[in-house]
């Protein structure tokens, strides 16, 4: 059954607020009043949806090729914006598209190419991120979002293999490289509705490559809550120092002229989905087979 056009185009519109952070009002939040409890539609319906708890003992092994970082050495152009549930770093699309950053192989079945990224945090250490292993948060984690190269943004929002998200676990330890450009702009975007655009921006130290990360199939963590998500969490996680983190903390939420506590939705059912565990030790593995 196809949705008729005139129900569409409000739909794409509400999504476009996340995925390119338009100016549409949508009704959530991570407050009381309109925090994750009380998100309808596919974030309260849906089987698929994250985050997850990533559970280590139920791994299933998978030796898919490791997945490759391109053009993220790059620099261009970029808007920091603080949206009310935390900042979003966008205007990769603007970019020459032989220059703009993209992640491929991994086990995914297409070039994607990087749209924004955020970050998810909490004024606990003990509870910033949104993935949990076993349980345990890291006090902070950064999202690289990408669409499917070719797809057109319904597509990318209804297929299930529209949208590839790469997150990165930060714990406390030296200044992260992949926020030190941000430092000066962050403290310009404190306040809800701000923004700036930040000339040659360089997203930092991103590896080249991942060779030990988990993936499964799951939903955007924000409403729409779609379910077109391929997620690669990475193992180890990158660095965040003290100073960084309390410059995030100071971020203020959309409701009140104050810091956000947070901005992260709980773990939800895995509903019997399997989680892969692309191992480091795939290649040692391969080579004993021979």
């Amino acid at each position: 059954m196809h949705l008729p056009i005139i129900l569409i185009i409000p739909l794409l519109l509400i999504n476009l607020k996340l995925i390119l952070s338009s100016g549409v009002d949508v009704e959530w939040g991570y407050e009381e009043h309109n925090g994750p409890h009380t998100w309808d539609g596919k974030c309260k319906e849906g089987m698929n949806q994250s985050p997850i708890d990533i559970q280590t003992k139920t791994l299933k092994l998978s030796c898919i090729d490791k997945l490759q970082f391109v053009n993220y050495n790059n620099s261009g152009d970029v808007e920091l914006k603080n949206t009310g549930y935390g900042v979003i770093i966008k205007g990769f699309e603007k970019w020459d598209p032989k220059t703009r950053p993209y992640i491929t192989r991994g086990g995914l079945n297409s070039k994607y190419v990087l749209l924004q990224y955020h970050l998810h945090w909490a004024a606990d250490h003990l509870e910033g991120s949104e993935h949990t292993i076993d349980g345990e948060h890291y006090p902070v984690e950064l999202h690289l979002v990408h669409v499917k190269e070719g797809y057109t943004l319904a597509e990318d929002l209804e297929k299930p293999d529209g949208i590839a998200v790469v997150g990165f676990f930060m714990k406390l330890g030296k200044t992260a490289k992949t926020l030190e450009n941000l430092e000066k702009p962050l403290k310009s975007v404190i306040e809800y509705d701000t923004s700036t655009t930040i000339s040659n921006f360089n997203i930092g130290s991103i590896p080249k490559t991942l060779d030990n990360f988990y993936r499964y199939q799951g939903s955007l963590t924000t409403p729409s809550c779609s379910e077109s998500v391929t997620w690669t969490i990475n193992v180890k996680p990158l660095n965040i120092s003290k100073q960084q983190l309390e410059l995030l903390r100071s971020i203020h939420g959309k409701d009140y002229a104050e810091p956000l506590k947070l901005n992260k939705r709980p773990t939800q059912p895995i509903n019997g989905r399997g989680v892969q565990f692309r191992s480091k030790l795939c290649k040692k593995i391969k080579n004993n087979k021979k």
